[in-house]
């Protein structure tokens, strides 16, 4: 039996991959995915589990490339977008990446940005890093998009206080300013905890 999901979970990739374990939980194995739609099929209860992975700091190449290495170790992987543009030809500029993956493009690695990795649950840890470094690396473009989209939101706020104060642009920018601050902060934290393990482990 196929069933259809429908979810948005923006840049909150613990929860996404939080959500997809427990559909597997209850008996439920990812076949695709969209823009918004999970579609599944059933299977024996805890059959498959899941580990996502952001790889939106990387070029079109480079993701084919590792998605290609995780198929060959015997993983099951799709892409999946963080953000919800449909236009076609579209090019943005991510300057929390580096080198090549700073430029996006639909098609390409545009709507690419994170991968869902599956494997049939052997009872080993699922970790698709196995040092600390690694994970901080992982962390950093995370620490980064917040950064970045902080400094626009705060910007615009400061626009519109400053020239129009317009009191709903500021109730709409507000709350956003806040929730990048949170994950900013919430990232950088996890960045230092594993610096922490890193220098112990040395």
């Amino acid at each position: 039996m196929i069933i259809k999901k429908y979810r948005y979970f923006f840049s909150f990739i613990d929860a996404q991959e939080k959500w997809l374990n427990n559909m597997a939980s209850l008996g439920y194995r990812l076949i695709d995915t969209k823009k918004l739609k999970y579609e599944f099929e059933t299977s024996n209860i805890n059959e498959y589990e899941y580990c996502l992975e952001f790889v939106g700091n990387k070029s079109n190449k480079q993701i084919d490339e590792y998605k290609l290495f995780l198929e060959q170790m015997g993983y099951n992987v799709f892409t999946k977008n963080i953000n919800l543009n449909y236009s076609i030809g579209k090019i943005s500029w991510r300057p929390y990446s580096r080198g090549i993956g700073q430029i996006s493009t639909s098609p390409g690695n545009f709507n690419k940005e994170i991968l869902i990795i599956e494997k049939k649950r052997d009872g080993k840890p699922f970790n698709i890093y196995s040092n600390y470094e690694d994970l901080i690396n992982y962390y950093k473009p995370f620490q980064n998009m917040n950064l970045y989209l902080l400094i626009i939101d705060l910007l615009m706020l400061a626009f519109i206080c400053t020239h129009s104060f317009n009191v709903f642009g500021i109730i709409a920018l507000l709350p956003i300013a806040i929730f990048l601050i949170i994950q900013y902060y919430r990232y950088m934290s996890k960045i230092n905890q594993y610096k922490k393990f890193n220098k112990i482990n040395e």
